[in-house]
């Protein structure tokens, strides 16, 4: 007996698109995290074990935050400071949401 037409499109291929999905996500957001960083120099995120700001953002930094962001983890090293920063990662988890009911 056939599998039922729900079934048809799951298994290893969609499991890796999901992972590749996810992935891109992460450094879509980790390089414009970069990006806005080291076009605006206003220092958009925050060291909360510190309590200065990032001075220099690296970009191994923007993707550790966007990781964070993505998987909701928020260990609070390093979180948002300002406005656009705080939409940026809405955005994100907008956007990861919607990766993930695509691929429900």
């Amino acid at each position: 007996m056939p599998p039922p037409a729900v079934m048809v499109g799951f298994g290893k291929k969609m499991g890796l698109r999901y992972a590749a999905s996810q992935l891109f996500v992460v450094v879509l957001f980790g390089f414009l995290y970069w990006l806005i960083n080291y076009v605006e120099r206003n220092y958009m995120l925050h060291d909360a074990e510190t309590g200065g700001t990032v001075d220099k953002l690296t970009f191994f930094d923007a993707m550790f935050f966007s990781l964070v962001t993505q998987t909701t983890v928020g260990y609070g090293t390093v979180v948002s400071r300002t406005y656009f920063s705080k939409i940026v990662n809405f955005i994100q988890l907008l956007t990861i949401y919607g990766v993930l009911a695509i691929h429900l």
